[in-house]
Protein backbone atom coordinates (compact mmCIF):
# COMPACT_ATOMS: atom_id res chain seq x y z
CA UNK A 1 0.00 0.00 0.00
CA UNK A 2 1.29 3.44 -1.32
CA UNK A 3 1.24 6.52 1.32
CA UNK A 4 0.20 9.85 1.04
CA UNK A 5 1.92 12.71 1.60
CA UNK A 6 0.69 15.61 3.24
CA UNK A 7 2.82 19.45 3.39
CA UNK A 8 1.22 21.46 5.86
CA UNK A 9 1.95 24.99 6.09
CA UNK A 10 5.85 24.36 5.06
CA UNK A 11 8.21 27.07 4.48
CA UNK A 12 11.77 26.31 3.05
CA UNK A 13 14.33 28.72 1.63
CA UNK A 14 18.48 28.55 1.40
CA UNK A 15 18.84 32.42 1.73
CA UNK A 16 17.12 34.41 4.46
CA UNK A 17 15.87 37.45 1.87
CA UNK A 18 14.22 34.61 -0.39
CA UNK A 19 11.26 31.88 0.82
CA UNK A 20 11.42 28.89 -2.19
CA UNK A 21 8.03 27.91 0.06
CA UNK A 22 5.76 29.85 2.06
CA UNK A 23 3.30 28.40 3.61
CA UNK A 24 2.42 26.00 1.22
CA UNK A 25 -0.33 23.65 2.16
CA UNK A 26 -0.52 20.59 -0.36
CA UNK A 27 -1.52 16.77 -0.18
CA UNK A 28 -0.20 13.99 -2.59
CA UNK A 29 -2.60 11.36 -2.21
CA UNK A 30 -1.88 7.98 -1.88
CA UNK A 31 -4.52 7.21 -4.87
CA UNK A 32 -3.59 10.26 -7.43
CA UNK A 33 -1.26 10.97 -9.84
CA UNK A 34 -0.23 14.11 -10.08
CA UNK A 35 2.20 16.13 -12.38
CA UNK A 36 3.84 19.29 -11.15
CA UNK A 37 5.56 21.80 -13.66
CA UNK A 38 6.67 25.30 -13.53
CA UNK A 39 9.63 27.59 -14.33
CA UNK A 40 13.07 26.74 -13.01
CA UNK A 41 14.26 28.15 -10.10
CA UNK A 42 10.57 27.87 -8.93
CA UNK A 43 11.19 24.75 -5.79
CA UNK A 44 9.90 21.81 -8.04
CA UNK A 45 12.95 19.77 -6.82
CA UNK A 46 13.14 21.31 -3.12
CA UNK A 47 9.58 20.13 -2.92
CA UNK A 48 10.83 16.89 -3.97
CA UNK A 49 13.20 16.51 -1.66
CA UNK A 50 11.20 17.49 1.05
CA UNK A 51 8.35 15.19 0.59
CA UNK A 52 11.03 12.59 0.44
CA UNK A 53 12.40 13.26 3.83
CA UNK A 54 16.04 14.76 2.51
CA UNK A 55 15.45 18.24 3.56
CA UNK A 56 13.58 19.48 6.52
CA UNK A 57 10.74 22.69 6.55
CA UNK A 58 11.99 25.80 8.10
CA UNK A 59 8.65 25.56 9.97
CA UNK A 60 5.72 23.73 9.33
CA UNK A 61 6.12 19.83 8.60
CA UNK A 62 5.68 16.94 6.34
CA UNK A 63 3.44 14.13 7.75
CA UNK A 64 3.00 10.55 6.32
CA UNK A 65 0.05 8.49 6.17
CA UNK A 66 -0.74 4.84 5.26
CA UNK A 67 -4.36 3.50 5.67
CA UNK A 68 -5.55 6.42 7.75
CA UNK A 69 -2.36 6.10 9.89
CA UNK A 70 0.30 8.49 10.48
CA UNK A 71 3.49 7.18 10.44
CA UNK A 72 5.95 8.39 12.61
CA UNK A 73 9.36 6.54 12.23
CA UNK A 74 11.32 7.14 9.36
CA UNK A 75 11.97 3.23 8.35
CA UNK A 76 8.39 3.18 7.98
CA UNK A 77 8.07 6.16 5.49
CA UNK A 78 11.39 4.86 3.24
CA UNK A 79 9.52 1.65 2.82
CA UNK A 80 6.66 2.84 1.70
CA UNK A 81 8.55 5.65 -0.95
CA UNK A 82 10.77 5.65 -3.96
CA UNK A 83 12.36 9.15 -5.23
CA UNK A 84 14.61 9.21 -8.53
CA UNK A 85 16.41 12.63 -8.33
CA UNK A 86 16.86 15.12 -11.47
CA UNK A 87 20.53 14.19 -11.15
CA UNK A 88 20.63 10.32 -12.84
CA UNK A 89 23.88 9.22 -10.62
CA UNK A 90 22.54 10.16 -7.86
CA UNK A 91 19.84 7.29 -7.94
CA UNK A 92 23.06 4.83 -8.35
CA UNK A 93 24.87 2.98 -5.34
CA UNK A 94 26.96 0.50 -6.63
CA UNK A 95 29.30 -0.60 -9.19
CA UNK A 96 27.37 -2.46 -11.59
CA UNK A 97 24.05 -2.84 -13.01
CA UNK A 98 23.50 -6.10 -11.19
CA UNK A 99 24.83 -4.82 -8.16
CA UNK A 100 22.53 -1.89 -8.14
CA UNK A 101 19.14 -3.59 -8.68
CA UNK A 102 20.34 -6.17 -5.79
CA UNK A 103 20.35 -3.33 -3.41
CA UNK A 104 17.03 -2.25 -4.54
CA UNK A 105 15.96 -5.44 -2.87
CA UNK A 106 17.26 -5.16 0.51
CA UNK A 107 15.22 -5.62 2.99
CA UNK A 108 14.34 -8.27 0.92
CA UNK A 109 11.35 -8.05 -1.39
CA UNK A 110 11.19 -11.07 -2.94
CA UNK A 111 12.11 -14.93 -2.00
CA UNK A 112 15.94 -15.66 -2.15
CA UNK A 113 15.33 -18.06 -4.93
CA UNK A 114 13.13 -15.31 -6.75
CA UNK A 115 15.51 -12.51 -6.88
CA UNK A 116 18.24 -13.32 -9.31
CA UNK A 117 15.41 -13.99 -11.95
CA UNK A 118 13.86 -10.99 -10.84
CA UNK A 119 16.67 -8.41 -11.75
CA UNK A 120 17.42 -10.97 -15.03
CA UNK A 121 14.13 -9.99 -16.21
CA UNK A 122 14.48 -6.25 -15.05
CA UNK A 123 17.76 -5.73 -17.04
CA UNK A 124 16.21 -7.91 -19.87
CA UNK A 125 13.37 -5.03 -19.90
CA UNK A 126 15.26 -2.44 -19.78
CA UNK A 127 18.13 -3.62 -22.60
CA UNK A 128 20.87 -3.31 -20.19
CA UNK A 129 21.38 -7.46 -20.04
CA UNK A 130 24.48 -7.07 -22.13
CA UNK A 131 26.04 -4.47 -19.88
CA UNK A 132 24.86 -6.15 -16.03
CA UNK A 133 28.37 -6.48 -14.92
CA UNK A 134 29.89 -3.44 -16.45
CA UNK A 135 31.33 -0.36 -14.43
CA UNK A 136 28.42 2.26 -13.93
CA UNK A 137 31.19 5.02 -15.31
CA UNK A 138 31.46 2.62 -18.55
CA UNK A 139 27.64 3.13 -19.42
CA UNK A 140 25.93 6.04 -21.59
CA UNK A 141 23.90 8.79 -19.85
CA UNK A 142 20.77 7.00 -20.95
CA UNK A 143 21.85 3.43 -19.91
CA UNK A 144 22.14 5.29 -16.61
CA UNK A 145 18.82 6.30 -16.30
CA UNK A 146 16.94 2.75 -17.55
CA UNK A 147 19.12 1.11 -14.60
CA UNK A 148 17.52 3.87 -12.15
CA UNK A 149 13.76 3.33 -13.76
CA UNK A 150 14.86 -0.75 -13.46
CA UNK A 151 15.50 -0.38 -10.02
CA UNK A 152 12.51 1.88 -8.56
CA UNK A 153 10.18 -0.66 -10.72
CA UNK A 154 10.82 -3.32 -8.40
CA UNK A 155 8.44 -1.53 -5.82
CA UNK A 156 5.10 -0.54 -7.80
CA UNK A 157 3.35 -0.66 -4.66
CA UNK A 158 5.42 2.22 -3.43
CA UNK A 159 4.68 5.85 -3.86
CA UNK A 160 6.49 7.73 -6.12
CA UNK A 161 8.46 10.70 -7.18
CA UNK A 162 10.15 11.44 -10.30
CA UNK A 163 12.09 14.56 -10.74
CA UNK A 164 12.56 14.93 -14.62
CA UNK A 165 12.03 11.29 -15.22
CA UNK A 166 12.33 11.64 -19.67
CA UNK A 167 15.94 13.63 -19.41
CA UNK A 168 18.71 11.32 -21.04
CA UNK A 169 16.01 8.74 -22.49
CA UNK A 170 15.36 7.90 -26.46
CA UNK A 171 12.10 7.68 -28.10
CA UNK A 172 12.12 3.93 -27.12
CA UNK A 173 13.32 4.42 -23.69
CA UNK A 174 11.06 7.37 -23.50
CA UNK A 175 7.78 4.61 -24.60
CA UNK A 176 9.07 2.06 -21.61
CA UNK A 177 8.84 4.46 -19.25
CA UNK A 178 5.44 5.77 -19.96
CA UNK A 179 4.42 1.86 -20.16
CA UNK A 180 6.59 1.45 -16.84
CA UNK A 181 4.13 4.48 -14.96
CA UNK A 182 0.93 2.93 -16.35
CA UNK A 183 1.85 -0.48 -15.70
CA UNK A 184 2.70 0.74 -12.02
CA UNK A 185 -1.05 2.68 -12.15
CA UNK A 186 -2.52 -0.79 -11.42
CA UNK A 187 -0.43 -1.45 -8.35
CA UNK A 188 -0.43 2.20 -6.61
CA UNK A 189 -1.38 5.26 -8.58
CA UNK A 190 0.75 7.18 -6.00
CA UNK A 191 2.97 9.26 -7.80
CA UNK A 192 4.42 12.59 -7.99
CA UNK A 193 5.83 13.49 -12.01
CA UNK A 194 7.64 16.36 -12.24
CA UNK A 195 8.71 17.45 -15.70
CA UNK A 196 7.99 20.46 -17.99
CA UNK A 197 7.06 18.06 -20.60
CA UNK A 198 3.26 17.80 -19.64
CA UNK A 199 2.17 16.79 -22.85
CA UNK A 200 3.33 13.53 -22.63
CA UNK A 201 2.03 12.69 -19.22
CA UNK A 202 -1.23 14.22 -19.48
CA UNK A 203 -2.66 10.79 -20.05
CA UNK A 204 -1.10 9.60 -16.70
CA UNK A 205 -1.98 12.09 -14.71
CA UNK A 206 -5.28 12.74 -12.21
CA UNK A 207 -4.12 16.48 -11.77
CA UNK A 208 -1.79 18.65 -13.48
CA UNK A 209 -0.44 21.69 -11.00
CA UNK A 210 2.09 24.75 -12.07
CA UNK A 211 4.60 25.52 -9.28
CA UNK A 212 5.33 29.66 -8.90
CA UNK A 213 6.68 31.81 -6.73
CA UNK A 214 6.97 31.24 -3.15
CA UNK A 215 5.06 28.00 -3.52
CA UNK A 216 2.11 29.27 -4.92
CA UNK A 217 -0.21 26.21 -6.79
CA UNK A 218 -2.44 26.35 -9.40
CA UNK A 219 -4.32 24.28 -11.67
CA UNK A 220 -3.07 23.96 -15.27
Amino acid sequence: MSISIDFQQVCFSYRRDKAVLNNLNFIMPADKTILLTGENGTGKSTLAYLAAGLLKPLSGKVAYYANGQKLCKKEEVYQKLSYLRQKTEDNLLCATPWEDLALWLIPPAYKDSESDSVISDKLVEWNLEDKQHTPLWELSAGELKCLAFAGIALHPHRYWILDEPLSSLDECHMQRLLSTLKAKQDFSRGMLIISHQTELFSGLADEVLILGPEGTLSTL
